[in-house]
């Protein structure tokens, strides 16, 4: 597990603010039921090469005044499931990804690119208690 202070930058893309706190798990450095779940839903739905060593969630705490939403991210460095064939079963991981983080719904594609074999999905959620005890405990949240 990796943790850092202000912006989190993978793939080109930035997530979080300047003062926040995140922390990165990959799926084999966990044993956190929610997060093994939703990775092997992940794998079973679109199994061309998602591995626990290249599949992680990504924790952005809110900043410490105002913002209430923590911002969730699964991202898959080996991704090769961009055709058509494969959108419904993408849909239904990120409904089940949603409805597990309290999101209702409001969970996006921030990056999907079929040449470099990567994904990003993003969430934000106001619930603190759809995330995992040892994420809030570790970013003191």
């Amino acid at each position: 597990m990796e943790q850092g202070e202000g912006y989190y930058d993978v793939h080109g893309l930035r997530f979080g603010f300047e003062k926040c706190r995140w922390l990165e798990v990959y799926v084999y450095e966990t044993k956190n039921r929610k997060l093994r779940r939703l990775y092997t839903l992940f794998k079973r739905l679109l199994p061309d090469h998602p591995d626990e060593h290249n599949c992680r969630f990504v924790f952005i705490s809110p900043e410490p005044k105002g913002w209430p939403y923590w911002n969730v991210l699964f991202v898959c460095d080996h991704f090769e499931c961009v055709n058509i064939k494969y959108l419904s079963a993408l849909q239904a991981f990120m409904w089940e990804f949603s409805w597990e983080f309290g999101a209702d719904g409001d969970v996006h594609v921030a990056l999907m690119n079929g040449n470099a074999e990567k994904l990003i999905v993003e969430l934000d959620t106001d619930d603190a208690r759809a995330i995992p005890l040892f994420v809030r405990k570790k970013l003191k949240q």
